[in-house]
């Protein structure tokens, strides 16, 4: 079973609510993740899809959340690897 896409919301966003500016590099958030959360990961989750053999399916499903949370306004829609919570989110 995966964590939840509302899971790595949350996740994200208690993230990146601590940082300066509400931003940090892509590689910085999921560092960050794992450090606080890893311990909830599912054995699922540390397995890496086949479309992106270099990293597991949880970081890859959180990136897709992050697109999600731009659509939706929660992200500002950068495209320089900086994910940053918008000022509405």
């Amino acid at each position: 079973m995966l964590t939840s896409q509302t899971t790595l919301r949350e996740w994200i966003i208690a993230v990146l609510s601590e940082m300066p500016d509400g931003a940090a590099r892509r590689r910085e958030v999921l560092a960050a993740i794992h450090i606080r959360y890893g311990h909830n990961l599912t054995a699922d989750d540390l397995v890496s899809p086949q479309t992106r053999p270099h990293e597991p399916n949880w970081a890859n499903r959180a990136s897709f959340e992050r697109a999600t949370m731009v659509r939706e306004g929660l992200l500002s829609p950068r495209s320089d690897g900086v994910w940053q919570l918008a000022r509405q989110g």
